[in-house]
């Protein structure tokens, strides 16, 4: 089934996570790091997080999820060789913390779902099949792929910004929820339309940040490291 296939996507992915020093200060605690994660089903590295010393490297390590022992490891290699280089495996959930494509999903998903109002109401939303879901956020964001659509609307409904519904017959617009069943997500996202709607918070969360241009490097450590070079 299509649901299956893009689970296995959002799957974790295994590769190698370099780090690397990013300039050439001698002393390790005030120098910059490129922390980049270069899966092995991918050509190349997903763009790097940049760290500013030691201790943010080893905050930045300990939030992905490595072992102290590890991330000991790596700051000892850093220290002694500039560099270094392990074998790792991530979930989806983490390899979003290197390339801020997920985030401009969102903001795109947003952007399209926020544009019109369903039913007779003041529901913000929108109502469309998955091929037209697709299209609307591609044309704005070319690199989303379905799995990045999916795993956005996934977690905007988690986060309780959207509300997932699809229409009944006679058309209810938003007659039954989306119930976060993976089983379910086949009939529910891949068969006829469904709806996106923001929620009170969702509405709150989208005035907060449409002024935000995500298509600028998100992470301040990214940007000092950008400044950097």
């Amino acid at each position: 089934m299509f649901a299956t296939f893009l689970r296995e996507t959002l799957a974790a992915r295994e590769g190698f996570l370099h780090v690397l020093s990013a300039d050439g200060k001698n002393d390790p605690q005030k120098g910059q790091f490129a922390v980049m994660f270069a899966p092995f089903d991918s050509e190349r590295a997903m763009k790097p997080h940049y760290c500013e010393g030691l201790t943010a490297l080893s905050r930045f390590l300990e939030k992905l999820g490595l072992q102290h022992s590890s991330i000991e490891d790596i700051l000892a290699k850093v220290k002694r060789e500039r560099a270094a280089s392990e074998r790792m495996s991530f979930v989806q959930s983490v390899i979003q913390m290197f390339d801020p494509l997920a985030e401009n999903v969102e903001y795109e998903l947003l952007k399209t779902v926020s544009a019109s109002h369903l039913g007779p109401g003041h529901l913000v939303g929108r109502q469309f099949p998955w091929g037209q879901w697709i299209l609307s956020v591609k044309a704005r964001e070319p690199e989303c792929t379905q799995a990045d659509l999916l795993s956005a609307f996934k977690r905007l409904w988690l986060r309780g910004i959207l509300r997932l519904t699809k229409p009944d017959q006679p058309p209810r617009y938003e007659g039954t929820k989306y119930s976060g069943r993976e089983r379910d997500d086949d009939m529910f996202f891949f068969t006829g339309d469904f709806n996106a709607v923001l929620t009170d918070d969702g509405q709150s969360y989208w005035s907060n940040i449409r002024g935000i241009d995500w298509h600028l490097p998100l992470h301040k450590d990214y940007l000092a490291g950008r400044k950097a070079r």
